[in-house]
């Protein structure tokens, strides 16, 4: 064999929480754990023309906050931010998400405007949900429409 070997990169993640005050520690244990999946899938209500081509739809995950995080801690916030792409049916599918609070953001704007609405109403969608059981999946669906959209959360 010529070359070195590709070797798939797998997301893990561990937390706990510890109170240093001051003191080393030592025998810290922690147990890494894959991460999540999370999936979804962009939707067009029956009166709103679907997307021609929805791999140009730009999308985008950010972490809000860690496990044991505040909002407030500005170390956590925005974090992991990575934009991606989305398959022709309009679905996309996350893998190695840790535990924490997510923003998925969807540039509706561009889809508006292609469909001839000069000023969108909504020119972004932001959906902020939380992720904590490991052994859970999560699909995070949008149904727009020229004035609305819903999501919730699938199965």
């Amino acid at each position: 064999m010529n070359g070195p070997v590709q070797v798939p990169l797998q997301t893990l993640w561990a937390s706990t929480e510890l109170d240093v005050n001051g003191q080393d520690l030592s025998g810290l244990a922690l147990r890494l754990q894959p991460g999540m999946t999370v999936s979804g899938k962009l939707a067009f209500d029956s009166t709103t023309p679907p997307l021609p081509d929805p791999t140009r739809t730009r999308v985008s995950l950010s972490v809000v906050t860690a496990p044991g995080a505040s909002p407030q801690d500005a170390s956590f916030l925005a974090i992991g931010a990575s934009s991606f792409v989305m398959e022709k049916d309009g679905s996309f599918t996350i893998k190695g998400a840790a535990p924490g609070t997510y923003r998925l953001t969807f540039d509706t704007g561009s889809y508006h405007r292609n469909q001839g609405i000069a000023t969108p109403f909504f020119s972004e969608v932001k959906i902020v949900f939380n992720v904590r059981d490991t052994g859970q999946r999560y699909h995070v669906p949008l149904l727009l429409s020229a004035f609305g959209y819903s999501t919730y959360r699938g199965a």
